[in-house]
């Protein structure tokens, strides 16, 4: 378990599968490396008995230091009684369409999510 760093991740060969590097001096901060050859960072904590996995952001867009000082602060409110990863997941869905890929707000007249999928598909047929 190394210290994760640019070096690090950069290095990391992409193999058929994903697969996570462990930071070793933060527990819980993690670096994952996708078949695509995309790789992020990420965090896991547990809340009660459940494991929970927040991602931080893409390497490239987000440093290694930045990450993890970002992963520093979401353990912190992991340790004061947060969920974090909960959190958001329930932001979303109170706020119903209004974070749906950023498409639609609600009383927009665009659907949004599957309902746009299928009116899309259904304008693309042809009736002979």
């Amino acid at each position: 378990m190394p210290k994760i760093t640019k070096r690090i991740v950069e290095a990391a060969e992409v193999g058929d599968e994903d697969y996570i590097i462990f930071d070793s001096e933060i527990p819980g901060f993690e670096a994952r490396i996708l078949p695509s050859g995309k790789r992020s960072y990420l965090v896991q904590y547990r809340v009660g008995r459940k494991f929970r996995r927040m991602s931080l952001g893409l390497h490239g867009i987000l440093t290694s230091e930045k990450a993890r000082g970002e992963a520093i602060k979401v353990l912190g409110r992991v340790k004061d009684g947060e969920d974090p990863a909960g959190t958001s997941r329930s932001t979303r869905r109170r706020n119903g369409n209004a974070t749906c890929r950023g498409r639609s707000w609600p009383g927009s007249a665009k659907p949004c999510g599957n309902a746009s999928r299928k009116a899309s598909r259904a304008g693309r047929r042809s009736t002979p």
